[in-house]
């Protein structure tokens, strides 16, 4: 009892460092594993800050980010303009779209004749003439005795009209000719029938105008295929068949003249891809005209030499050059625009005999040639031309593809017919190929 009185005070001292002793180790390894951590998660964060310091954005990165878009808000805005551009055309008469100021018909007879030297123009710009014919040869050499026609090739009257069909081929660069073009024939031939009315008559206008343009685009690649070519015999392009928008082109059945029953050659607007527009073509595009575009399709046929096939198609579709007049004014500042509106649909190429009947006048030159027959796309952009285009026009347009009008249709006035005149759908048109 007296040890335990003696050593009692001590008690509570001993407990405590026994106790601190006891917490000390646990601490101590606690301690160390919680400053371990911190220190390797103190590494990473000093790490990563680092690399963040190392790759600070500039202070203009706000300036260079604005930059950027402005450049492809502005690119946008070129691609939009440019397609704007394909569509935006030369006429052949500033005072008729989308309305004439008057009702004068002589307004009509003159957009005739302008027409008639465009189309004359274009032949013209590509060397073209056509193979004389049977009544060219009889005024050159007389008409032909029975035993001529039957002896051999090389007789005295046979050798003379190969000579003449050789000289024309060696003086011009394809055989071509105006009467080709449907709407030549039919506006050569508008001041001899009946006048049918404003409306129709602005429509004639419209459709022939949309019908040069592709006129042009095809005239052009023919001209840049015979660019080096000194004659027919030498050009890779022979002899432009036809162009037509509401049928296949088609061969003629005789060795130069036929007569045509149709009176236009409407380019109508595509609304429509289920079915085939011309002959059994249906669009692989898809393409139909709504919001955006109007669509046409055309059919075209000629003889090319047998390599230059590819070389052709590839023209066609090409980048061409057009001139345009601001706001569609006579007076207003000419532009030249560049356009590469055509896609082709299908194509057929077949061999040509040079021997038969319908080219007995045609001197092709000594290398296989070809029939090359298209089927064609021609995308046009409506707010490039949708203001010259007719009230009448939109209007079928718009009920055809079931959208509705930008602004109300007003029908123009009706003149009234002349009686002294043929009608318009009784006409036929000579036409030489």
């Amino acid at each position: 009892m007296g040890f335990m009185k003696k050593y009692l005070s001590l008690v509570v001292p001993v407990s405590l460092v026994l106790a601190a002793v006891l917490l000390y180790i646990p601490t101590k390894m606690i301690g160390g594993s919680l400053s371990s951590d911190i220190k390797s998660k103190s590494l990473t964060s000093a790490q990563q800050i680092d690399a963040m310091l190392r790759n600070v954005p500039s202070s203009r990165q706000h300036q260079m980010e604005m930059d950027y878009q402005n450049r492809y808000s502005e690119d946008a805005l070129r691609i939009n303009k440019l397609s704007v551009q394909t569509t935006q055309r030369s006429l052949i008469s500033y005072k008729i779209f989308p309305e004439p100021k008057d009702d004068s018909q002589q307004l009509f007879d003159v957009f005739a004749d302008s027409y008639c030297e465009e189309i004359k123009g274009l032949v013209k710009l590509i060397n073209g003439r056509d193979a004389p014919d049977e009544d060219d040869l009889k005024r050159k050499l007389g008409a032909p005795r029975a035993s001529n026609r039957l002896s051999s090739a090389k007789s005295s009257y046979n050798r003379k009209v190969d000579a003449i069909c050789l000289k024309t081929a060696k003086s011009i660069s394809v055989y071509a000719s105006p009467q080709l073009f449907a709407w030549y024939n039919f506006w050569n031939d508008w001041k001899d029938v009946e006048f049918p009315g404003q409306e129709a008559a602005i429509e004639y206008c419209w459709y022939s105008q949309i019908a040069y343009w592709v006129y042009q685009d095809i005239i052009d690649s023919i001209s840049q295929m015979n660019s080096d070519a000194d004659s027919v015999l030498t050009s890779e392009v022979k002899r432009l068949i036809g162009v037509n928008f509401e049928k296949i082109v088609t061969d003629p059945d005789k060795k130069k003249t036929a007569v045509v029953a149709m009176v236009e050659d409407r380019p109508e607007y595509v609304t429509e891809t289920k079915e085939p527009t011309i002959g059994k073509t249906v669009a692989w595009t898809n393409r139909i005209s709504g919001k955006h575009i109007d669509v046409v399709h055309f059919s075209m046929a000629v003889l090319v030499d047998s390599k230059s096939v590819m070389a052709f198609m590839k023209a066609l579709c090409s980048q061409k050059e057009h001139s345009y007049r601001a706001g569609y004014s006579e007076k207003g500042d000419e532009f030249s625009y560049n356009h590469n509106q055509i896609t082709i649909l299908s194509s057929e190429v077949s061999p040509v005999n040079p021997e038969s009947s319908v080219h007995e006048y045609y001197r092709y030159g000594d290398n296989a040639v070809v029939r090359l027959g298209l089927v064609g796309e021609y995308i046009l952009v409506r707010s490039g031309y949708e203001r010259i285009k007719p009230d009448s026009v939109k209007k079928l347009l718009e009920l055809k593809s079931g959208m509705q009008m930008p602004q109300a249709y007003k029908k123009p006035a009706k003149k009234k017919s002349s009686p002294k005149k043929k009608p318009l759908t009784s006409r036929k048109i000579e036409t030489d190929f």
